[in-house]
């Protein structure tokens, strides 16, 4: 019978142990950071060189000075601050965080700020996604387009982009 209990303190104090042991890690280490021991940063953020990837800066840089002025070009925009989800949604939780996790690349807006064109530069990491912002976009009445990605982008080719979409022209 003393074996048995001695045992169970053993197991008992092990189980404690790795159970303290596990609290102070937890204290001390930042499991987004993966650095050896003794690398850790006081602070892991660090600003940008540049929020566009090589052919976003292209895109960018191409479709700025054809947009008409009584337009405002905007990039990287939350897709969720472009939707309100009604009260009639069945779960506006699910709603909520379904939009939220995606983005639309560029934006023409009127200079009332109301969107006219969401553009999706290249094809994305997931389909799914691609689909969902499709589906919604065409439920809500807004013209979203997808443009291949390139390191350069002509004159011609951003015109004739502009010329299908009555609703920007200046």
């Amino acid at each position: 019978m003393i074996a048995l209990y001695i045992i169970l303190a053993l197991v008992v104090g092990a189980g404690l142990g790795w159970w303290i042991a596990r609290l102070r890690g937890a204290r001390g280490e930042d499991p987004i950071r993966k650095h050896p021991s003794g690398m850790e940063e006081s602070d892991p953020y660090r600003l940008c060189e540049t929020i566009f990837t090589g052919a976003e800066s292209a895109f960018f840089n191409a479709l700025r000075p054809l947009i008409p002025q009584s337009c405002t070009l905007l990039a990287k925009i939350r897709f969720a601050d472009l939707l309100t989800v009604t009260y009639g949604a069945g779960d506006r939780g699910l709603a909520h965080a379904r939009a939220g996790s995606r983005s639309i690349d560029f934006l023409i807006c009127d200079l009332a700020h109301r969107p006219q064109l969401a553009i999706i530069l290249g094809e994305g990491d997931d389909p799914r996604s691609r689909e969902f912002i499709q589906r919604v976009c065409e439920k809500i009445g807004l013209t979203m387009i997808r443009v291949p990605a390139q390191q350069h982008y002509s004159v011609e080719e951003m015109n004739a982009l502009l010329a299908r979409l009555p609703a920007i022209q200046g």
